[in-house]
């Protein structure tokens, strides 16, 4: 069965691509050439909450990239899409650390851990602006976040069957078809998200 893996790529102003962020996205798609609407799907997606980007994010060359999960390791993408935002993302960035989570499932089915049918995406660089006085996401944020959500799943249902969002789990049965998503309002920090130090400021 068709099935690809595509990578979205967040580019940075500093132009370092160890800064950047890279949201992974499965989908089916009877053709390589239903990629397209599954491209335009995603870039959808992204310019819904894009208004919420901190000054971190550089406005062009947002890069998607496509790879077909039956091909061998390493695999090279069987097909690319770039886009530019509308504008340049301006504001004050929260830590690099703190993201957004989005998740999303397919149906529980009996006899598979719901856990192998569940996804969950990182929405990175965003503007303090959306950190609200209770040190949770604003409601803006969130509010956004599930217009997106909402417009990828509501494209997938109706590109099917031509192409449809999935998730994927290394054990079978690997591919499920996404049915419904949440967006939780609290933040996720993981350290290793962070930037290396540039300076360091000495007390002796």
């Amino acid at each position: 069965m068709p099935y690809y893996t595509v990578q979205a790529v967040i580019p940075t102003v500093d132009n370092v691509a160890a800064n950047y962020a890279t949201n992974t996205w499965h989908f089916f798609a009877a053709t390589v050439g239903d990629l397209t609407s599954v491209f335009t799907a995603l870039q959808d997606f992204y310019i819904v909450w894009a208004a919420n980007l901190s000054e971190l994010v550089r406005q062009t060359n947002w890069e998607f990239k496509a790879y077909d999960d039956d091909d061998p390791e390493p695999r090279a993408p069987v097909d690319t899409f770039s886009f530019n935002l509308s504008g340049a993302p301006s504001g004050d960035s929260l830590p690099t650390e703190v993201a957004l989570v989005m998740s999303f499932q397919a149906d529980p089915v009996s006899g598979t851990p719901q856990a192998r049918r569940r996804g969950r995406v990182y929405l990175p660089f965003l503007d303090a602006s959306t950190n609200d006085t209770t040190a949770r996401p604003s409601s803006a944020l969130l509010s956004a976040v599930e217009t997106a959500g909402q417009g990828l799943l509501d494209d997938s249902i109706a590109g099917d069957p031509d192409w449809r969002w999935v998730t994927r789990s290394k054990v079978a049965p690997g591919y499920a078809t996404v049915t419904n998503g949440w967006i939780d309002n609290e933040w996720d920090t993981q350290r290793r998200r962070g930037r290396d130090a540039t300076s360091r400021s000495v007390f002796n």
